[in-house]
């Protein structure tokens, strides 16, 4: 389990909002990059999202394993719609997403993830700060990230 940098930019078209994330990985011998899954973990005062990361393809091991350079990589090929996430915990809702606004983005990367309402509960309440795992047995890279409306490099 790692959690990496990630960046990314937000875009308002009408009343739909999407996001470009990029997010800074080692490069794969085989297999590729894929968020299997996304959750709304905004509380009321920050904007969360978390991506949960695995490898298809490919093994799903640790990724210090890996003796790549670092790169900024778009793991998905299509912008994440925003609005079809639904808030946990009474949390914001994409919608009310305005120019200025931040999202604290989460990349987290451990097959051995459910989703459980506990476990989204401490990501909810750690925001804007990845939470501080006992189990995290591995260096963290970065903090989490953040998305915007300017977007990053």
């Amino acid at each position: 389990m790692k959690v990496y940098q990630s960046c990314g930019k937000i875009v308002s078209i009408g009343e739909m909002k999407t996001v470009e994330i990029k997010t800074v990985l080692p490069e794969l011998p085989e297999g590729k990059y894929k968020y299997v899954k996304y959750y709304n973990i905004s509380s009321k005062d920050y904007f969360g999202l978390l991506g949960i990361l695995l490898i298809e393809n490919g093994v799903n091991k640790d990724l210090n394993d890996f003796d790549a350079p670092l790169n900024k990589i778009k793991v998905e090929e299509q912008p994440l719609k925003l609005n079809d996430l639904l808030p946990i915990n009474g949390g914001k809702d994409f919608s009310s997403l305005k120019q200025g606004d931040v999202i604290h983005f989460m990349c987290f990367h451990d097959e051995r993830f459910n989703g459980s309402d506990k476990e989204l509960k401490v990501f909810q309440e750690s925001l804007p700060k990845f939470p501080d795992f006992d189990l995290i047995e591995e260096p963290k890279v970065g903090n989490g990230g953040v998305l915007t409306f300017e977007g990053c490099m």
